[in-house]
């Protein structure tokens, strides 16, 4: 994929496993020197795509962006959300909450 500029967005494509894939636009960012594409996705749709799924493979185009082993995830998501559920965290604001996937690839 070559460097990401910092501010500049990028549409990619998540597909886990072999489930239809579904597009987000991200935008690059630099941290300590090292470059992040944040894509927002609505958490609910992202958590239940993941769920039972063994790959996350992230394309921009046709290039990979990467393609991310989910071995244990489903597992940690349910303990995620069973403990949101239980002790819901406290925000400021009646806005429902949309955290960034974080895509990261060494060589961008």
């Amino acid at each position: 994929m070559g460097a990401v500029e910092p501010g500049k967005r990028y549409p990619l494509r998540f597909k886990f496993d072999d489930a239809e894939a579904f597009n987000a636009e991200a935008v690059a960012v630099s941290i300590g020197g090292t470059p992040f594409l944040f894509a927002n996705v609505a958490l609910q749709t992202f958590t239940d795509a993941l769920i039972g799924r063994h790959f996350l493979h992230v394309t921009f185009g046709p290039q990979t962006v990467t393609k991310i082993s989910l071995r244990g995830s489903p597992a940690a998501m349910k303990e995620l959300t069973e403990c949101q559920l239980t002790d819901p965290p406290e925000v400021e604001s009646a806005e429902p909450l949309s955290p960034p996937a974080v895509v990261h690839h060494p060589s961008i």
